[in-house]
């Protein structure tokens, strides 16, 4: 590892006996004696992926980080003390067209819960290493992003989804204090319902229920309930986000692209409903709001985005905007 910094310390296991994909890629702009916890944040980033996809790893950050690192973006950079980019184990993908899962890859043939644990894992990771997260003022404040199924984790990880005894013990001061969440899966049952007949041809119908399925088995009724499914159930939207559960939680910047080929806006519009029943309120990024007072309190934002589903991370343009805009009013958010 160099001492040049900019440095980028890949494949870092966060926890004992790791395996190839319970790992994050880490990248510093400066020596963290430079980045004062009262002034700087770090990133937390999950990829997205259909829970599946062995393509989408950690490295689904670099378009975002290649525009945080040019010039215009030198303001954003100078509030980022580090950047984690999260692997998590997968589930089954046979049928992937250049790398099809094997039935012994334990890596690549978990279902819901262990995505989310991993994910819960490595942020205990990275409190315990970098004082990410937690209680004093040595802390550091967290910033979570997510795309597609990596914005799914991200609001089940805040509410407790998947996160029951046995799982790690992530403290509701560890979580975020913000989220940015791009194109994601907030409804499993209307995931499935959207692309079903007649809206989408057999085929497509079969390629959802299957994403489905490899990630979180049968749809089947709760115990003692008639009306709850387990699809329902792993949803963010049968989520807490109230304080108990998310002490931390500040602001939830939900984020959607109307030329979204693979996930609808209505999940964004579901997830914000959700938020409002927990008592966030919702509130416009621009223009005055409030009778012209500032934003207080939990608030979640919507923000429209440009571009196809993949296009949005492949770029990452967007979601550096996104990210100096959230940055630049960090001190307000948190305040």
């Amino acid at each position: 590892m160099s001492n040049a910094f900019p440095i980028h310390i890949p494949s870092v296991p966060y926890t004992k006996s790791a395996s190839k994909l319970q790992t994050l890629d880490l990248w510093l702009p400066r020596p963290l004696s430079q980045s004062p916890p009262d002034s700087t944040v770090w990133i937390i980033y999950v990829h997205g992926g259909a829970w599946r996809d062995p393509l989408q790893t950690s490295f689904g950050i670099l378009p975002t980080l290649s525009h945080l690192s040019g010039p215009s973006a030198s303001s954003t950079l100078d509030c980022i003390a580090g950047i984690a980019s999260i692997n998590y184990r997968l589930s089954p993908y046979p049928s992937h067209p250049t790398h099809p899962s094997s039935p012994d890859d334990s890596d690549r043939n978990v279902k819901h819960p262990s995505h989310i644990q991993d994910v819960a894992t490595a942020i205990q990771w990275l409190h315990a290493e970098y004082n990410v997260g937690g209680e004093g003022e040595s802390k550091y404040e967290r910033l979570g992003i997510g795309h597609s199924c990596g914005a799914t984790l991200l609001a089940q990880v805040v509410s407790g989804i998947g996160l029951h005894d046995g799982s790690p013990n992530l403290g509701a001061a560890l979580k975020p204090t913000s989220l940015i969440l791009l194109e994601g899966i907030y409804s499993l049952p209307l995931f499935m319902t959207t692309h079903t007949a007649p809206h989408y041809p057999a085929d497509i119908e079969a390629m959802y229920r299957t994403i489905l399925l490899s990630a979180f088995g049968p749809e089947q009724s709760t115990s003692g309930s008639t009306s709850t499914t387990t699809w329902t159930e792993a949803s963010p939207t049968s989520g807490e986000y109230g304080r108990e559960k998310w002490s931390a939680g500040k602001l939830v910047v939900v984020a959607h692209s109307k030329e979204d080929e693979l996930v609808e806006e209505e999940q964004a519009a579901v997830l914000i409903e959700r938020l409002v029943e927990c008592g966030w309120a919702e509130q416009p990024v621009d223009g005055e709001e409030n009778g012209g007072k500032e934003r207080v309190g939990r608030r979640v934002e919507m923000r429209w985005l440009r571009g196809k589903h993949y296009e949005i991370w492949e770029d990452g343009g967007q979601i550096a905007e996104v990210i100096g805009d959230v940055l630049r009013r960090w001190g307000d958010i948190c305040g």
